[in-house]
């Protein structure tokens, strides 16, 4: 199907819940760190990920919310980039179970 905002979220969600062993703490996400990455550069990008896919007014009706973020992130991620980011984490994950 397309890939949304909703998508690469409920993707982003599945990865987070598995590698946190059920916690949702989205820093362990470090053990899926993509090659070429650090940790704080993907603390980073998965921060611009949320800020955007949660808020219509940088993700329009996809978004996850209905209502503007009262904090609204000034440097909204690109659904191009989102996909990739979420295509990399999606990778380094699966490498983990093979």
């Amino acid at each position: 199907g397309p890939r949304d905002w909703g998508l690469l979220y409920h993707v982003y969600e599945i990865i987070k819940h598995d590698v946190s062993g059920g916690t949702d703490d989205y820093k362990a996400l470090q053990a899926v760190t993509p090659p070429g990455m650090t940790w704080p550069e993907l603390d980073r990008h998965v921060g611009r990920f949320r800020g955007t896919a949660n808020d219509p007014a940088h993700a329009g009706p996809e978004a996850r919310h209905g209502r503007p973020e009262p904090n609204p992130i000034s440097d909204p991620m690109s659904l191009r980039e989102a996909e990739d980011l979420i295509r990399r984490l999606l990778e380094a994950w699966i490498d983990t179970k093979i």
